[in-house]
Parts: structure tokens; C-alpha cells; sequence
């Protein structure tokens, strides 16, 4: 029963009607669309009878513009219409900068840029030979404690791997400041 009276009382309300709106008589403008603001002319400029008798200025009916629509629903305008001629501003002289002028790139001696180059490499090559050799005399403070050392000793002390290990020892071999020591698995080194 609620139902029934909550549905009674919706119909019940009076419902106001909407009077339809006098819409204009004047024709539609049809208006091209362009990048810039231009002025556009009224299709009828008529005067007015006040007008043309001398008395006043001519006072102009305002022209209605539909507004642009997009799709199939927009209307084209009838053949009878005149399409309105659109009036071109006259072109403006805009001054034109005056061109900045780029700096000219320095041009560097390709000599210069090699040089610099060789001296980046001798003093890259100076400091990696000091930084080995360091550690080549760390190897050998090891003798001073055992009389003879293994790889994995040489790895432990210097964090190194096993294959620089090996380079580290048969780098002081050539060098004559160690000399191998049994073969295979268990090979050592001892000091000269």
C-alpha cells in the first residue's frame, strides 16, 4: 500500500508545460572560421527608414550566427542564399627581428686535442703501474713471515681473484724475485 500512495502522489503533482519560444525569423550568417579575428559584415545592411530620410544615423538589426555544429545534423545553407563575401584584412608589416648571430665555434687544433689525449693516457698508464706495484711489494712483504706462498694466499691478502693471483706471481717470477716450487695442485713459490 505504500507503493501505491508514494506512486499516487507523483502522478498527482501538476506538471508544468514548457511554452515554446517565438524563434528568430532572420536568416542564418554562415561564418568561415579562420586563424585570426576578422570583421564581419551584416548580410542586409539596410538602413532604416529614419535613416534615410536624413534624421539619424542608421541604426543596423543585429544578425543572429548560428552556432558551428559538427556531424550529420548540421545544416548547409539553401541555394538561394548568396554565400557572404568575406573581406580580407589588409596585411599588416610585422618588423622582422634582426637575426641574432651565432657565436662561430672554436675551432681546436686537432693537434692540441691529441696531445692531450697521449697525456691522459701516460698518466691513466703511471697510475695503474704504481697502484700494481704496490701490491706487487705487498706480495712480497708475505716472504718475511712464510718462506714459501700459494695462490689462494696471494687472493686472500689482496682480494683478488684467482687468475690475477696468478699474473701477480708469474709477473714477479719473470721478474726473478720468485721461483716456483713443486707442480700441478701444489704448486708454491718461494723467495729467491
Amino acid at each position: 500500500m505504500a507503493e501505491e500512495t508514494t506512486t499516487e502522489s507523483v502522478i498527482s503533482e501538476p506538471v508544468a508545460e514548457s511554452t515554446p519560444t517565438p524563434e528568430p525569423t532572420a536568416e542564418p550568417v554562415v561564418v568561415e572560421e579562420t586563424p585570426t579575428a576578422q570583421p564581419v559584415e551584416p548580410l542586409n545592411p539596410q538602413p532604416s527608414p529614419e535613416a534615410m530620410a536624413g534624421n539619424a544615423e542608421p541604426i543596423l538589426e543585429p544578425q543572429l550566427t548560428p552556432e558551428p555544429s559538427l556531424g550529420p545534423s548540421a545544416t548547409a545553407p539553401e541555394p538561394s542564399q548568396a554565400p557572404e563575401p568575406v573581406v580580407e584584412p589588409e596585411p599588416q608589416s610585422v618588423p622582422q627581428p634582426e637575426p641574432i648571430s651565432a657565436p662561430e665555434p672554436q675551432v681546436i687544433a686537432p693537434v692540441s686535442l691529441v696531445s692531450r689525449a697521449r697525456e691522459l693516457l701516460v698518466k691513466a698508464r703511471e697510475t695503474i703501474q704504481f697502484r700494481k706495484r704496490k701490491k706487487l711489494d705487498k706480495i712480497m712483504s708475505i716472504f718475511l713471515k712464510q718462506s714459501t706462498i700459494a695462490n689462494d694466499d696471494v687472493q686472500k691478502l689482496l682480494y683478488v681473484s684467482d687468475a690475477t693471483a696468478t699474473r701477480y706471481l708469474d709477473q714477479l717470477e719473470r721478474e726473478g724475485r720468485i721461483k716456483k716450487e713443486n707442480a700441478g695442485k701444489y704448486l708454491s713459490y718461494s723467495r729467491m
